[in-house]
């Protein structure tokens, strides 16, 4: 049954990508942007979710102010998905600027592995497939999708773009070798990590935050790049890429895992406050959130004063 499931959503996928290919292109992502916000201000799917983490990390906004932003988060996911499904990456990267290319060449130049650290903020994909066009050789860590074929469909549009994709479930050996054969590896670290994470404060309230990244760089001395993409309008593109962090004369002990997570995650933050309308508030970050509220802390969240 989930076979049959699985199938008609891909054939109902690449049907409405084809639809969507015969339109002039300023209409499809009208169209996908106006989609999305019905989808999220009509249909309020996981409209909630938004609005309750925008509440709890902006209080001081209005709810009419809230309301606004959650709406031009789910407009610009629609563009995303526009660009990421139907338009020519040759056409998005025509349009992107790029502050920082020399911190990415300079690396490439002295033979030194890279770890490229991002968030699921403006176009995600686009944007590491606009990175791959200055490094040799860029993986890019990925959760599999429930659907086989849609997770081939798009690994395969990485892998047409320069970007060889690596299972989240089975990743560290191969992340390592690539590492240390002086290639690039691209990680989403914004996430809820669960189990697999530790306790602390992300945007000032604690959650489970992901180590992999500073433990990685750590230990195979790899430098860390962070690079953040922003969309202005419809069409252009600004891509933020970061001096890098070197971390060659840092010992892989707990402490300095820790403090290194916390520099990540505070990089991470900075670009989201001042683009909250870019990042993918649709996931669930602060699992705490639905905690039970009381009445010193409304949210029912723990908060960090750092």
């Amino acid at each position: 049954m989930r076979k049959i499931q699985s199938f008609l959503e891909y054939i109902g996928l690449r049907f409405a990508i084809g639809f969507m290919k015969l339109l002039p292109y300023w209409l499809s992502v009208r169209l996908l942007a106006y989609l999305l916000l019905f989808g999220g201000k009509v249909l309020r799917i996981r409209r909630k979710v938004v609005l309750r983490q925008l509440k709890a990390i902006f209080p001081e906004k209005t709810d009419r102010e809230r309301n606004i932003l959650a709406d031009s988060i789910y407009f610009e996911l629609g563009k995303s998905v526009c660009e990421i499904f139907i338009a020519p990456d040759t056409k998005v990267f025509e349009q992107m600027e790029f502050e920082g290319v020399e911190h990415i060449e300079n690396l490439v130049s002295m033979k030194r592995g890279i770890i490229f650290v991002s968030a699921h903020f403006g176009n995600w994909e686009v944007g590491a497939r606009a990175l791959a066009q200055f490094t040799d050789k860029v993986s890019a860590v990925v959760k599999t999708q429930r659907n086989t074929l849609f997770d081939n469909y798009i690994n395969k549009a990485r892998l047409n773009a320069g970007i060889h994709t690596l299972s989240m479930k089975s990743a560290l050996r191969n992340i390592i070798l690539a590492l240390k054969k002086n290639e690039a590896v691209g990680f989403l670290v914004d996430q809820y990590a669960g189990k697999h994470g530790v306790d602390m404060p992300f945007m000032g309230i604690e959650t489970k935050v992901y180590t992999s990244v500073a433990k990685l760089s750590i230990k195979t001395k790899s430098p860390i790049i962070f690079a953040f993409d922003v969309r202005e309008g419809y069409y252009k593109h600004h891509c933020f890429i970061s001096e890098p962090i070197f971390t060659d004369n840092l010992e892989l002990n707990d402490k300095n895992i820790l403090d290194l997570t916390e520099k990540i995650n505070y990089t991470i933050e900075d670009y989201i406050r001042r683009f909250p309308h870019m990042w993918l508030w649709l996931h669930r970050r602060w699992r705490n959130l639905e905690e039970s509220k009381d009445e010193n802390n409304p949210s029912g969240t723990r908060i960090s004063k750092r």
